[in-house]
């Protein structure tokens, strides 16, 4: 079975009269995404008079993404630097590698992983990501 896409760059420009749009497919099950991630997308689904529309600026969420993996943000890593680097990845995420996790260790920095998460950490294991922010903070 196929994962279904939620429909936050395009079918709600002008809004919809409904939720179903957005509902549906989560309640058919054809959108695969923690019961946490769920409800933090439909808190950003809003009732505006006869439709529903998206909190969040598509615009600006589609430029970030257009943005993000342009920049070559290892020389900040891999240089010298007067800061300290500490990275949170989800075990279960492909979004830092056990490659990239060795490229970050070689010049010292802490890499932790929280198994069982995904990429969303502040959704799969809230606590856990507030405890090891506060762990490299001391």
């Amino acid at each position: 079975m196929k994962a279904e896409a939620i429909p936050l760059d395009g079918p709600l420009p002008g809004g919809v009269e409904g939720a179903s749009v957005v509902v549906e497919p989560i309640e058919a099950g054809r959108v695969h995404l923690p019961p946490a991630a769920i409800d933090w997308l439909l808190l950003n689904l809003v009732h505006d008079g006869a439709v529903y529309r998206w909190r969040i600026d598509r615009a600006a969420l589609t430029a970030l993404y257009a943005e993000i993996g342009t920049d070559d943000l290892w020389p900040a890593v891999e240089g010298r630097r007067p800061y300290s680097v500490h990275v949170i990845r989800g075990g279960k995420s492909d979004h830092v590698s056990d490659a990239d996790v060795r490229r970050l260790e070689a010049p010292g920095c802490r890499v932790d992983t929280l198994e069982g998460a995904g990429h969303f950490l502040h959704v799969d294991r809230p606590e856990d990501l507030l405890d090891r922010i506060v762990q490299g903070l001391a």
